[in-house]
């Protein structure tokens, strides 16, 4: 599967590690040091590549977000349509005063699905610290997708121990995610 991964800082560069060491093919994007972005994407190997935002995304089968919230607006814009597409938003509302006001009643991810029309959205890795996926990226931990439409979940199989009850909760391709420290 290739997965654009959209901003590759702590969050997002763990994330892409975790991928890539499971097979998959990431397509960084969106950095403020491109230099960077092509040593994440030299550290990480054969399975990495960079590219812009819009092509990370239109070339993926998923699109994972990780920026800071106070520029995903600005991030949206660059991506085009997600119509369809599979994103995996890891944003929370932090900013430099702290937590950045949301509506009464709703959520962080209740807004980020209202910003992004028509994906089919999840949100996930937002509660793992970047200090605990950076431990996670060098140790046989899979990544755990959890929280979304049961649409963005894959159907059981005879050989994963993602359930038909439980589908809808947490996608897992393998054994538990351990708890962080």
């Amino acid at each position: 599967m290739r997965i654009g991964i959209v901003g590759a800082g702590r969050i997002g560069g763990n994330t892409a590690r975790q991928l890539a060491r499971a097979g998959h093919d990431v397509l960084l994007s969106y950095s403020r040091d491109s230099d960077k972005l092509e040593r994440l994407a030299a550290e990480i190997g054969a399975r990495a590549g960079t590219s812009t935002p819009r092509e990370a995304v239109a070339l993926a089968d998923v699109a994972a977000i990780s920026v800071p919230w106070r520029l995903l607006d600005e991030v949206l814009e660059q991506l085009g349509s997600l119509d369809g597409k599979i994103v995996v938003d890891t944003t929370n509302q932090y900013g430099a005063a702290g937590l950045e006001d949301l509506p009464i009643g709703r959520t962080a991810a209740q807004v980020n699905a209202e910003r992004m029309p028509g994906a089919r959205y999840t949100k996930s890795f937002n509660t793992l610290t970047s200090a605990f996926q950076a431990e996670a990226a060098g140790a046989p931990v899979p990544i755990v997708p959890c929280s979304g439409s049961a649409a963005t979940m894959p159907r059981p199989s005879a050989s994963s121990p993602v359930s038909s009850r439980n589908r809808g909760m947490c996608l897992s391709t393998s054994v538990a995610l351990r708890t962080p420290r």
